[in-house]
């Protein structure tokens, strides 16, 4: 018995070994607004549930300024989307894509640059 708690107390001090060391932390986050997807039958998400119920979906990107670089978290919808006020269906109209503007120039209005950005994730 006593093997075994000292055993556990050598584990835990070891675990704790890299406790000193500051993480890095996040800086600053931005939400950009990366789109919105219309559906007219949200049950396509939720089957059996919602039958012919319309739902916008917002689609988000995330800009996030990190000790070791920019990092941006999605894309959103294709940034061409900004060109087509009516947007672009698909699945027979089933859903609808918008963009209000493309990423670009978001990232712009922030003044970063998309070689700023060291780090993407989806």
């Amino acid at each position: 018995m006593k093997k075994t708690a000292i055993c556990v107390a050598a584990l835990a001090l070891a675990g704790c070994a890299g406790m000193g060391e500051k993480p890095a932390a996040v800086e600053r986050m931005y939400v950009i607004e990366c789109g919105e997807n219309h559906v007219k039958d949200v049950s396509r998400w939720t089957p059996g549930v919602n039958v012919g119920k319309p739902h916008v979906f917002g689609n988000h990107c995330y800009l996030i300024r990190h000790a070791s670089g920019w990092m941006l978290w999605d894309t959103g919808n294709a940034d061409r989307l900004a060109a087509m006020p009516n947007g672009f269906s698909a699945a027979g109209g089933a859903i609808t894509a918008y963009m209000k503007k493309p990423l670009a120039e978001s990232l712009k209005e922030l003044n970063v640059a998309p070689s700023d950005i060291k780090h993407f994730a989806m």
